[in-house]
């Protein structure tokens, strides 16, 4: 699965994981240069490039998302997951362990900073791999965790604590690199 299609099931499991599995469309934004970057794309290819390269991607991932539409909206694009897809998501792809994890504890309203480490401790120990813990309170990125292998978990969550609890925020390795 190429880096597209990888992003777009994990964002449409964590919003299964969030709010259950809904039977409606899901429209997804991707910032041009990110959508190049997740194609391997150039920075410099032009529209026409891209567009042609979306074509191909939405023949190559019918079988898992269904029919895509496209379009473009200022500095970004959408793309829609018909019902179908999201319907097929959700059947044929299992919730991510760490993810199912990660949120009960961030959704408990009891839980501190302190639960959320463990949490990722605990699953680090478990998969035999490194936490990286980073704060980055001053940067407005919270509580920065990942682990060392993408095989463990991909992405990098931001979590902060303030007036409305613990809130997070995940990126790719990449992304977060950029935000730093």
């Amino acid at each position: 699965m190429n880096e597209l299609a990888q992003h777009m099931v994990d964002t449409v499991k964590e919003w299964q994981c969030k709010i259950g599995v809904r039977k409606e469309k899901m429209d997804l934004f991707y910032p041009l240069q990110s959508l190049k970057e997740l194609l391997q794309l150039n920075p410099a290819d032009s529209t026409e490039q891209l567009e042609k390269t979306l074509t191909e991607f939405q023949k190559e991932y019918e079988d898992l998302f269904g029919r895509l539409h496209f379009w473009k909206e200022k500095e970004r694009y959408g793309i829609e997951i018909p019902e179908e897809g999201v319907i097929h998501i959700a059947e044929t792809i299992p919730d991510p362990e760490f993810l199912e994890k990660f949120l009960k504890v961030i959704q408990n309203p009891v839980s501190k900073m302190e639960d959320i480490t463990n949490c990722f401790q605990q699953f680090a120990n478990d998969k035999g791999d490194v936490l990286h813990q980073e704060n980055m309170v001053h940067d407005g990125l919270g509580s920065v965790f990942y682990f060392e292998k993408d095989s463990t978990e991909r992405y990098v969550y931001c979590v902060e604590d303030d007036d409305f609890g613990l809130t997070y925020h995940r990126f790719t390795r990449k992304e977060y690199e950029e935000l730093k």
